[in-house]
């Protein structure tokens, strides 16, 4: 653009010259000269916005290309949006300017844009604090397209981090909207890191140390798998025995595991100790069924009988 305006300039000299015309008197005049400067003024302001608005571009396909920063999601959905404003705010302070130098009154126009903001605020109060949470949201970096979370009480994949709004496919398939605007708490299960907790209950008559014993190797078993000790932060470990209710004895185990990865190692957890459990000839309790003692005639302990819904005799 600044090529074809000095050319353009240049032609017109050479034609003025050709036609024998004063130039000089012509530029000496008070309104000539004022035509001039403005003229040079408007065309450094249109150069000025071309160079921005392209280098911008630039910049952000060269942001977008890089590796490390391509990675990041969220990076990769901020940039485009910040130049984008930043190059809408460049193109409205050029327009003004423009028509500044036109002679035109710009302050009722900043006036009126003032007064045209505030009732668009006003009347999308909504969509506002749609945008203000989804800025929040992004910069804060606590979620990220692919990620697991719950948000207000329903879950499931993140598929679009908006302005507006962030939607959730679920396991079934369906997909749920959640404005910006009613994020209150985000639990992100997918982030850095991934644990998962794992109960069983074995009955009050299996031997705990002989339980404990069989939840070690197992989890060792697990933890030394070349196909499933990639997926482990670190290696299975036994809490121990945390409850007594109804049913038996409950055990815990916790896995530490890659990001997402707590599913499908806990899976494999839960299968491993219900084969070792059948091989060992343990018998699993089922949650409603209870084990019930009768006193025997001689004061003794008769066999225990079970049933969902058994009484004492």
């Amino acid at each position: 653009l600044l090529i074809n305006v000095l050319v353009w300039l240049t032609w017109s000299g050479a034609v003025v010259t050709v036609w024998g015309l004063p130039l000089e008197s012509l530029l000496e005049n008070a309104v000539v000269q004022e035509i001039l400067s403005r003229a040079l003024a408007i065309a450094v302001v249109v150069v000025a916005l071309t160079i921005f608005v392209k280098f911008s571009r630039v910049v952000t396909d060269w942001l977008l290309s890089s590796p490390d920063l391509a990675r990041n999601r969220n990076w990769r959905t901020m940039t485009p949006l910040v130049l984008t404003a930043v190059r809408a705010l460049a193109v409205f302070t050029g327009v003004v300017v423009i028509l500044e130098r036109l002679g035109v009154n710009v302050g009722p126009i900043l006036a009126g844009a003032g007064i045209l903001g505030l009732g668009v605020g006003m009347g999308a109060q909504s969509l506002v604090k749609d945008v203000i949470n989804g800025i929040s949201i992004l910069l804060m970096d606590t979620l990220s397209v692919g990620d697991y979370v719950t948000i207000g009480g329903k879950s499931g994949t993140v598929e679009i981090v908006g302005l507006r709004s962030i939607r959730l496919r679920d396991s079934a398939g369906n997909l749920t909207v959640v404005p910006n605007s009613m994020v209150d708490t985000i639990v992100n299960m997918t982030r850095d890191y991934s644990q998962d907790l794992i109960e069983f209950t074995v009955p009050y008559d299996a031997d705990p140390d002989a339980m404990l014993k069989m939840t070690q190797e197992v989890a060792d078993d697990l933890s030394g798998d070349y196909m499933w000790r990639r997926y482990l932060t670190s290696p299975v470990a036994v809490v121990g025995v945390t409850a007594f209710d109804a049913n038996g004895t409950t055990i815990r185990l916790k896995v530490s595991t890659t990001a997402g990865d707590q599913w499908a190692v806990g899976r494999e957890l839960r299968l491993r100790l219900k084969r070792r459990m059948l091989q060992d000839g343990i018998k699993s309790t089922w949650f409603g069924q209870n084990v019930i003692y009768h006193p025997g005639q001689d004061g003794g302990t008769a066999p225990p009988s079970t049933g969902g819904n058994s009484t004492a005799d």
